[in-house]
């Protein structure tokens, strides 16, 4: 569940709003934590006493490893998951001793981003590093279309219909299909 931003509020009601969610909630609450995309961001010790409730399991952080790795330390003692949201920082999320990641990679090349985590868990860091150098590469040409008409885009050109990307989201033209489909083929993530 990502955090309000309209209207705007204090960490002090981010965090009632998490506890009263997962006081009625059902499943465990995860925690989708997007300051670039709400504007407010969550406090280490927030998310510490976020994670003591007993139904909030975890925490996607669209952040930095900074920040995900002092999540990460925080709530070591607690059964909580900590995840990167961010495809640049899933390796390193990973080896600081979070559980893995949620991101845009895990649509557009999830065999790759499987591959990544399981050589990591297998110590195989040379193969973990290059599944994500090719990770990384992919999501350069994704980010730099518009979003999330990008993402679509990605999973179409391999053969998996989605849709357009809902307005005023734009959609990706031609030349933006031609580079997305060829750094999954450079990548081998698709063939050519």
């Amino acid at each position: 569940m990502m955090t309000r931003y309209d209207p705007s509020t204090t960490e002090e009601g981010i965090v009632a709003f998490y506890e009263e969610i997962a006081n009625v909630s059902k499943p465990g609450v995860m925690i989708y934590h997007y300051p670039d995309a709400t504007g407010v961001t969550m406090s280490t010790d927030s998310v510490a006493h976020l994670a003591r409730h007993r139904n909030i399991v975890g925490i996607k952080n669209v952040a930095d490893l900074t920040s995900t790795v002092a999540m990460i330390n925080a709530t070591r003692r607690e059964s909580f998951s900590v995840l990167s949201g961010l495809d640049e920082v899933f390796l390193g999320t990973i080896a600081c001793g979070g559980e893995g990641f949620m991101g845009v990679g895990a649509a557009v090349a999830p065999a790759l981003c499987r591959d990544l985590y399981d050589n990591y868990r297998a110590g195989n860091m040379e193969r973990a590093q290059e599944c994500h150098h090719r990770l990384c590469k992919i999501m350069e040409v994704v980010f730099s279309l518009p979003f999330p008409g990008a993402l679509k885009a990605s999973v179409e050109v391999q053969g998996f219909p989605c849709g357009h990307a809902r307005r005023p989201s734009a959609a990706i033209d031609r030349e933006g299909r031609l580079s997305l489909q060829n750094v999954l083929v450079q990548t081998g993530v698709m063939d050519g």
